[in-house]
């Protein structure tokens, strides 16, 4: 027999910790978003006059090739079954924690 308070308590602990990764990942994107328009704005204001020289079409053909690349990457077809079922109640209250802590909080 299964004890509902045990899988209450884990599902309910791993919606908190959902909760509390999405509101990190939130700030951590904003931070880092931040420091990279910085980055970028001063790199190109020190193109601009003429400090530095970007090639911008070598810059170009090398974020095409990233892209190409994530774009091209698979997950195995293989997976096993035999816990999915215990573990799906656990990933789906981390991924509604997370959602929520991102976009609620």
């Amino acid at each position: 027999m299964v004890d509902i308070y045990s899988i209450i308590t884990n599902v309910g602990s791993t919606f908190i910790v959902g909760l509390l990764t999405g509101f990190i990942f939130k700030k951590l994107i904003n931070v880092i978003g931040l420091i990279t328009g910085i980055q970028i704005a001063f790199i190109t204001y020190l193109d601009y006059v003429d400090i530095i020289n970007i090639n911008w079409n070598l810059l170009n053909k090398i974020t095409n090739t990233i892209q190409s690349l994530i774009l091209e990457f698979k997950i195995p077809e293989q997976t096993q079954t035999t816990e999915f079922y215990l573990f799906s109640s656990h990933l789906t209250a981390l991924i509604i924690g997370i959602l929520i802590g991102y976009y609620k909080l």
